[in-house]
């Protein structure tokens, strides 16, 4: 697993967006710490500029398994299963410590706004899972992949009338829902690749990786 993740992050250099992508990548994280930071972590949209940023690493992968070198290479499936998972996972991992972390300060320094911190975090989670699951599906079936989507995150509303954050939930068991559930959705996204494996990227998204 480690030699994958060192693999995905030194083929990262040679997409030929590369510049472009990282300045993305940067851009939505810089608005999701300014939405963080001026909502007092009450906003749940910070999930969307951090699932960006972990599509865009996905992507920048995959975006290498395109090349005609490596489709002759022994890489060639690793390159569209484990390699962008991994890459995409520890990225993952590493920006929810974070905002988790940031939770932690933001709950102690505000105690009145424990339920909407919780709350706020476990809609991050599931958007987190909602789109890591469907940055797999929609490299092979955007159009349809794109339409489940809208309507999964149309039912994040329902979230928002849970009275379950105001008594059972705590802080620890909400960090650890959402490490599981970075995990599942790891284990999602290989299982799916390698079953779309053999299907051809959509067309807008060939369109996109190969300019």
């Amino acid at each position: 697993m480690l030699r994958d993740i060192v693999i995905g992050f030194k083929l990262i250099k040679h997409s030929n967006t590369r510049k472009i992508d990282i300045l993305i990548i940067a851009l939505f994280l810089c608005i999701g710490v300014i939405v963080e930071i001026s909502s007092r972590g009450l906003n749940f949209l910070v999930g969307f500029y951090i699932a960006v940023s972990i599509l865009c690493i996905y992507e920048q992968v995959e975006k290498v398994a395109v090349f005609t070198l490596v489709q002759s290479s022994g890489l060639k499936k690793a390159l569209q299963t484990v390699i962008p998972v991994v890459t995409s996972f520890v990225l993952e991992i590493f920006l929810f410590t974070l905002l988790l972390i940031e939770r932690i300060i933001l709950i102690n320094m505000y105690p009145e706004n424990r339920a909407e911190l919780l709350k706020s975090l476990f809609m991050v989670i599931v958007i987190l899972l909602l789109c890591v699951i469907y940055c797999t599906i929609c490299l092979k079936f955007y159009v349809v992949s794109t339409v489940i989507f809208v309507f999964m995150a149309g039912a994040l509303s329902a979230i928002g009338n849970m009275e379950l954050f105001r008594n059972s939930m705590s802080l620890p068991l909400l960090a650890a829902i959402g490490y599981i559930t970075i995990v599942v959705g790891a284990a999602s996204q290989y299982l799916i690749s390698n079953l779309m494996y053999k299907y051809s990227f959509s067309k807008f998204v060939f369109r996109r990786l190969v300019k």
